[in-house]
C-alpha cells in the first residue's frame, strides 16, 4: 500500500503531494478542492455513502485526485485517482454544509491521511472521516442509522413480548 506522508501548499494554488513510495504529485488545486463528493459504496445491502474530499488536479497528468477512508485500498484515510475513488460507481456532488471552508476540509482530511489511523467501520471509517474534516464532528450518518434501527427492532421485539407474555 502507499500513503501520503507529507504534503507542501504553495501560494500559487500548488499542492506538492509526497507518497511512501517516493512519488511526489503536484497538483492544482481547483475552485472545487476541498468539495465533499460521494458515491454509493458497493457489494452493501444497506444503500450507505462513501464520501471522500475532492484535492485537485495532477498538473503533469490532469489526473483528478480524491481523499477517502477504505477499508480495502489503504485501510486508513488516503488519496487516489478518481478513477480508483469512483470504482465504476457515478459520482456527484454532495451538497452538505461544512464548519470549515474548503481549504480547511482539505487540510484537515490530508492531516488525517498522514496520520494514518486505521479504518474500522464503526469509528473510523469513510463518513467519520469527511465529517471530521467538514464539521470537526466523528460522526458517521449511516452508522447512527443502523444503530437507530437495531435499537428500534429490540425495542419493538420487547414490546412484543412483553405483550404476548401478558
Amino acid at each position: 500500500m502507499v500513503f501520503l506522508i507529507n504534503y507542501q501548499s504553495y501560494s500559487n494554488g500548488l499542492l506538492e503531494l509526497s507518497f511512501s513510495n517516493g512519488v511526489r504529485k503536484l497538483i492544482q488545486l481547483t475552485e472545487d478542492s476541498g468539495r465533499i463528493v460521494t458515491r454509493k459504496k458497493m457489494d452493501t445491502v444497506s444503500n450507505v455513502n462513501h464520501p471522500g474530499i475532492y484535492v485537485g488536479v495532477d498538473v503533469h497528468s490532469s489526473e483528478e485526485f480524491i481523499l477517502h477512508n477504505h477499508y480495502r485500498i489503504f485501510k486508513t484515510a488516503g488519496v487516489s485517482p478518481f478513477w480508483e475513488y469512483s470504482a465504476g460507481e457515478k459520482v456527484h456532488w454532495d451538497n452538505r454544509i461544512c464548519v470549515n471552508n474548503k481549504i480547511q476540509v482539505l487540510q484537515k482530511g490530508l492531516n488525517q491521511a498522514i496520520r494514518r489511523e486505521k479504518y474500522h467501520w464503526l469509528t473510523n471509517n469513510c463518513q467519520v472521516t469527511v465529517n471530521d474534516a467538514c464539521s470537526n464532528q466523528r460522526t458517521s450518518e449511516d452508522v447512527g442509522k443502523w444503530i437507530g434501527r437495531i435499537a428500534l427492532g429490540v425495542f419493538a421485539a420487547a414490546l412484543i413480548k412483553a405483550t404476548i407474555s401478558s
